[in-house]
């Protein structure tokens, strides 16, 4: 349900191999991009937008965590603010997720960053994956790097794009019965810690998890 990010071959390619860097304990991601305008008339709405950047970029972030973990957070703090007058969410934020045995996961978000920084670390006790983003230039067009303990193991652009082969999953999970990845009930734990999160930003406080 929307988690295209989840559908590029570094990302899957990453997934399947895990098991090269141990246990996971840490992981940081920052989605630093630059939208000096709204592209869009409900952006500029806070209430519209749902606070804007955390279920813009940070639901995919957020989400990866989740998944590459395979389980949910025990405590959540965020903070968040604008930048930019042009509209009343959130355009800057910063999310900590902490888990049952001593896992980390940190987000950093931003709409103001002029020089686009998209990048993963995936830290375990055996070693480190890192996952980078960038742009094309062309529509919806991005390359994709992966590293595991420096060694760069796929570069190249995505294609076809992450959104074609979110649908093709779709598609094929239809035709096989079977629940597809990113479904309705995976992606509804998601929202929930997107809930607190917002929570958090709002208060101030870390919010503590009861799934």
């Amino acid at each position: 349900v929307g988690q295209s990010r989840r559908f590029s071959d570094a990302v899957m390619e990453s997934y399947k191999r895990l098991g090269e860097i141990g246990k996971l304990f840490r992981i940081v991601i920052n989605f630093l991009v630059h939208f000096p305008k709204p592209p869009t008339d409900w952006w500029r709405s806070s209430e519209k937008a749902g606070g804007l950047i955390v279920p813009l970029q940070g639901s995919h972030s957020i989400d990866f965590i989740l998944w590459f973990l395979q389980k949910l957070p025990v405590n959540v703090y965020a903070t968040g603010f604008s930048r930019n007058p042009l509209w009343e969410g959130e355009d800057e934020a910063d999310i900590i997720m902490n888990f049952s045995e001593k896992e980390v996961g940190a987000v950093h978000l931003s709409l103001n960053t002029s020089s686009p920084v998209h990048e993963i670390m995936i830290v375990g006790d055996k070693g480190t994956m890192r996952l980078y983003e960038y742009s094309t230039g062309k529509p919806f067009g991005f390359k994709n790097k992966l590293e595991i303990n420096g060694k760069t193991v796929t570069e190249k652009e995505q294609i076809p794009t992450n959104y074609a082969l979110q649908l093709k999953e779709f598609i094929g999970a239809v035709k096989e019965e079977r629940i597809p990845l990113a479904s309705g009930k995976e992606v509804r734990k998601l929202i929930q810690v997107m809930d607190a999160v917002k929570e958090s930003i709002a208060t101030g406080k870390p919010i503590h998890l009861n799934f």
